[in-house]
């Protein structure tokens, strides 16, 4: 007698055929990855620009108030009248302080001077739409407004005499002290930082709130995501 044996196909690794055929990821599903993963890319890189451009404006802005306290300290230090001036005509913009002697003469405080150069994407410029600054500075719809009492060209500058008071001029000694010293940074995605100096020499910070048009002072400058 002939006895037959009944042989099994066991195919690897234990997988029927139908469960060897669902093994793996088809052209569409890694479509579908590639895809989605471009568009989060995309908004991420977004995210972080915007994020870069509003850490390089808070920087300038802290930047440039330290500088003009730095000069009304350096003044009332070596008895001259100081100021700091920002140059527009240059790229990046530089803002520098400079000393005046009593008969006017001004004096450089040498290669370690501070200085401030602000960032490529961060300009002095009055913020579009905005028509009144903080403390009340006018500004103009046509230019700039920075300064004193909205100068109409560059160099912008700010001056103080020996006491740390804003006054109309460096090279005056009777220059009397005045109010209308501000500075106003932009930067490309339309946020807007100001720096004013008021009678007594006080500097404060200050943010624009777009959707209202309205100056926020600012101890700290946290701007709304867009």
């Amino acid at each position: 007698m002939v006895s037959r044996q009944c042989t099994s196909v066991i195919h690897p690794a234990g997988l029927s055929r139908g469960q060897r055929r669902q093994h793996g990821f088809t052209l569409i599903e890694l479509a579908l990855v590639i895809a989605i993963s471009i568009v989060l890319a995309v908004f991420a890189l977004a995210s972080f620009k915007e994020s870069t451009r509003t850490f390089r404006l808070k920087n300038d802005t802290s930047n440039l108030a330290n500088l003009l306290t730095f000069a009304r300290m350096k003044g009332a230090a070596t008895f001259m009248r100081s100021q700091v001036s920002c140059d527009t005509t240059v790229t990046p913009t530089l803002c520098k302080v400079v000393l005046y002697s009593p008969n006017g003469t001004s004096t450089s405080l040498g290669v370690n001077a501070p200085e401030v150069s602000l960032s490529q994407s961060v300009s002095l410029a009055v913020p579009t739409g905005v028509t009144l600054g903080p403390a009340g500075q006018n500004t103009s719809a046509t230019g700039p407004s920075e300064g004193h009492k909205g100068q109409s060209a560059s160099p912008y500058v700010v001056t103080f005499n020996t006491r740390g008071l804003p006054v109309t001029s460096a090279t005056l000694s009777t220059a009397a002290p005045d109010s209308g010293y501000a500075y106003y940074l932009v930067d490309l995605s339309g946020n807007a930082t100001a720096i004013t100096v008021d009678l007594g020499g006080g500097i404060t910070i200050w943010r624009l709130d777009t959707p209202t048009s309205k100056w926020i002072s600012a101890t700290n400058l946290n701007f709304p995501s867009h």
